[in-house]
């Protein structure tokens, strides 16, 4: 249950794991959508990594599922 965690993010939102949250509180595309105020592309544009979100879609994304989000740096040298 992930109810209440902290999720990361290294730039790519793909570690986020909204698809893993999505799946745990059985919410799909269209529903989680509509409670971001979204149509479902949006969110769907989001999820196959075809644009990264803004800091305003990460945080409705950690109100809607009660979670906390920390962004850590990588360097690449």
């Amino acid at each position: 249950n992930a109810e209440g965690s902290t999720v990361t993010g290294t730039g790519s939102f793909a570690n986020f794991n909204l698809k893993n949250l999505m799946v745990e509180r059985n919410i799909n595309q269209y529903e989680l959508a509509e409670r971001m105020g979204l149509k479902q592309p949006s969110v769907s544009i989001v999820l196959r990594g075809e644009n990264n979100p803004s800091y305003r879609f990460i945080a409705n994304v950690c109100e809607i599922f009660n979670v906390t989000f920390k962004l850590q740096t990588i360097y690449n040298r």
